[in-house]
């Protein structure tokens, strides 16, 4: 027992330390927080409320944050009271059952109920616009849907929509790389599983997402991932939730070109986390691999995150000249055929310049995790390689 006990001490101090060496700052409850975009003349505020954010954050569990309630974990469902979609080819047709409706490719779902689809759509699109507090309860039973001018699954409207992932189905989902109509309007959906409202993932079977236009998996309020293994590849983030992303397990891979698995919501401190209780999670991602608004808690799982193309994309270290040594009068020899003393105008000019490299030489963030609040890590095995650091951390 206190084998064990040992290991996940160890397993937490590396992966601070592995946290630490890119850019961040822990206390002694062990939470870390992000300091990469701090300055030197706010040091004792921004202490001062870092001192309080890792207090809070450390008196914080997991079940304080995040809730899964019966619609969350339902994956059953009972055929006689269930609406049956089957898709074929470029529409589909309602089996049995209400609350659905076909136009053409577009297969509408208006009120609460159980859905469960099956077969493949080659271009179209299901859309949820139910009432406030409708639960619609939508089934994957082994379906394609593809869509080349919008999101294949968009959750206009509704209380919740849980997704399931039918046991022993494979079940695969694509957007369009440009969308059209209203779909492309400012406000409109940017994935090609895409929820204004609550979106909860469960279930057994496999899901394999290609966000083609932006993101692969986002939710406008809170996204849940209850169970299920999730492939997904994205041309920006793999998934996102606002106000709460949650993962209670499953077995997730993504390929992303910006951030992995996300949290935007950075209005309060009651937002925009993100909570892992468990899980299998093999990341690669052009910027962040898990990125919280504000707090990231994160109580186990096995995590292998590359980011920023890797500790190979790093840049390389470069090697400070020690002062050269004076001469005997004192002085300090300079370099042959070099002036001694450079004007003021000079000095002035190369001030400006540094500052100019710096400000041009800006680059994304590519850590491994990161967090505008705090870090709470209280088990989990972490393998990181990331480009804002220079070598990989195992944490074992």
């Amino acid at each position: 027992m206190m084998k064990n006990v040992y290991k996940t001490k160890v397993a937490a101090l590396l992966t601070v330390s592995a946290m630490l060496a890119a850019g961040c700052s822990t206390s002694t409850s062990g939470s870390v927080k992000d300091t990469s975009s701090s300055s030197t003349a706010t040091t004792n505020t921004s202490s001062t409320d870092a001192n309080k954010a890792n207090a809070q954050l450390a008196g914080l569990k997991l079940d304080d944050l995040v809730k899964y309630d019966a619609d969350d974990t339902k994956v059953n469902w009972d055929a006689e009271k269930s609406t049956s979609i089957t898709l074929s080819g470029a529409g589909a047709n309602v089996v049995k059952g209400s609350g659905a409706k076909v136009d053409g490719s577009v297969i509408t779902i208006s009120s609460a109920g159980t859905y469960v689809l099956s077969g493949k759509l080659s271009d179209g699109s299901i859309v949820i616009d139910a009432g406030d507090d409708d639960i619609v309860h939508l089934v994957l039973n082994g379906a394609q849907i593809q869509s080349s001018t919008s999101s294949a699954i968009h959750v206009k409207g509704a209380g919740k929509t849980v997704l399931t992932l039918s046991e022993g189905t494979e079940n695969v989902i694509s957007d369009g790389k440009t969308y059209t109509g209203q779909e492309s309007a400012k406000d409109g959906p940017t994935a090609a599983i895409y929820s204004k409202d609550d979106l909860t993932i469960n279930g057994t079977g496999k899901l394999s997402v290609q966000g083609n236009f932006k993101d692969g998996i986002t939710s406008k309020d809170d996204l849940k991932i209850v169970s299920g293994t999730l492939n997904i590849t994205a041309a920006d983030d793999g998934i996102v939730g606002r106000d709460l992303t949650a993962v209670k397990e499953g077995n997730i891979t993504i390929q992303a070109g910006g951030d992995g698995i996300k949290s935007t919501n950075d209005s309060g401190t009651d937002k925009g986390y993100l909570v892992i209780g468990a899980g299998a999670f093999v990341i690669d991602a052009g910027s962040d691999g898990l990125q919280a608004a504000t707090s990231m808690l994160i109580n186990g799982g096995s995590y292998n995150l590359r980011t920023g193309g890797g500790n190979a994309k790093a840049e390389p270290h470069k090697e400070e000249q020690p002062p050269q040594r004076p001469d005997a009068q004192g002085q300090t020899k300079s370099k042959e055929n070099e002036q001694a003393t450079p004007s003021t105008a000079n000095t002035s000019k190369s001030t400006d310049s540094a500052q100019a490299d710096s400000e041009d030489s800006e680059t994304p963030s590519t850590k491994g995790l990161k967090a505008a609040s705090g870090i709470s890590i209280t088990n989990g095995i972490f393998n990181i390689d990331s480009a804002m650091i220079r070598y990989t951390v195992t944490a074992v």
